[in-house]
């Protein structure tokens, strides 16, 4: 019997092949509490061989189940592993009372049949483990790697697509095969290995240059595959974020174009509630950006602009259209200026507006020089 780590409950292993085939018939469960087990756990109870060459006269007996073969005589020796019983081995029948001699060779054979256990137990979790390993490498959207050294161990074919190279020649070699520079090679090496010393694991972006030549930005990530052994293996996984780059450096891009415009550019939400407004739009309006978020922008209202002028706007926006036209508005300081706006609306993925922009520029000066030149040819 297998004891579990509790040292409450039992697993029965096996039966030897003679008592399976003349003598017991019983049904047992294979887990069952020690507090269930007869006389014979007595050793694990114990801690020590137990020795019954009259098991009729025993006080405490339970009796047998229906099926069980006829006890006369027992040896029950317990197997000691790390201060615990970790399994049970008992022998029985012997045709005279079982010796000093017979528990010491009872015990020998336990404790040979522990380390036997032991050895098939630790082949079965290493080919599982590695059936285990096998299964993640192929399965594995992204690129995985085992090192030594900065060289290749293995690779999964993820990796491969990913790099461009055979399998055959990425093992064994340097991953400097696969940086642009030396420099950034190097760069890596520093910021990586401080950090698996420090944490056991590491993270950073870098670039890879396929075998094609082309340039991959690529989020990599590691940790030591043994980190018990100290054996300088490590687990690294490789992430193409090349797309996301590039749509990150467009976002970037895009923002700072609106924000550095010199039209004043704010966008709302649905019900028209500011959400976003540019520097040039505080400039213009006089108005801090904190003082104008969540509110609707018709506090810039002067009175000047007729009702219909917005109800129009509204109306073409909230259709999918564009509105252009005039406003006159009113800054925080309370002066007036005319802004020309295009408005319209702004969709997600799913076609769906999401947000309505406007771009307004503040056309006053053009506005009074165009009076003032129509008043001079009014003149001649």
């Amino acid at each position: 019997h297998f004891i579990n780590a509790d040292e409450a409950s039992i697993e029965l292993l096996t039966w030897s092949t003679r008592t399976l085939e003349r003598y017991c018939e019983a049904t047992q469960d294979s887990h069952y509490p020690v507090g269930e087990a007869g006389v014979w756990a007595d050793a694990l109870r114990q801690r020590r061989p137990v020795v019954m060459n009259d098991y009729a006269s025993l006080p405490h007996r339970r009796g047998l189940p229906e099926g069980h073969s006829h006890v006369i005589r027992l040896i029950s020796v317990p197997v000691m592993h790390a201060g615990k019983v970790v399994m049970v081995v008992g022998v029985g029948n012997k045709p005279t009372d079982y010796t000093d001699t017979d528990t010491e060779t009872v015990q020998l054979l336990a404790n040979e049949m522990w380390r036997i256990a032991q050895h098939q137990r630790a082949q079965q979790a290493l080919r599982a483990s590695e059936a285990y390993y096998r299964s993640v490498m192929r399965a594995a959207p992204v690129g995985l790697a085992m090192g030594r050294d900065r060289r290749h161990l293995d690779v999964n074919e993820a990796y491969v697509q990913l790099t461009g190279y055979p399998r055959e020649e990425l093992l064994e070699q340097s991953v400097r095969m696969l940086y642009p520079s030396d420099d950034e090679y190097q760069r890596v090496g520093r910021e990586l290995y401080p950090q698996l010393e420090r944490d056991g694991i590491g993270h950073l972006t870098t670039q890879f240059r396929r075998k094609d030549g082309e340039l991959r930005d690529i989020q990599l990530s590691a940790a030591w595959l043994h980190p018990e052994q100290a054996d300088g293996e490590i687990a690294l996984g490789f992430l193409d974020v090349t797309e996301r780059e590039r749509a990150l450096r467009l976002v970037r891009m895009l923002s700072l174009a609106v924000e550095q415009s010199q039209e004043a550019i704010l966008i709302t939400d649905l019900e028209g509630r500011i959400d976003y407004v540019n520097e040039a739009f505080i400039a213009v309006s006089g108005y801090r950006r904190e003082d104008v978020l969540g509110r609707n922008p018709r506090f810039l209202s002067s009175g000047k602009t007729a009702p219909a002028v917005y109800a129009e706007l509204w109306q073409q926006i909230v259709a999918g259209g564009s509105w252009r036209g005039e406003f006159i508005n009113r800054r925080q300081d309370g002066t007036e200026y005319t802004a020309f706006a295009i408005i319209g609306p702004i969709r997600g993925e799913d076609g769906q507006i999401t947000h309505f922009v406007a771009v307004e520029e503040d056309i006053t000066e053009r506005k009074r020089m165009g009076q003032e030149l129509d008043a001079y040819r009014y003149r001649l």
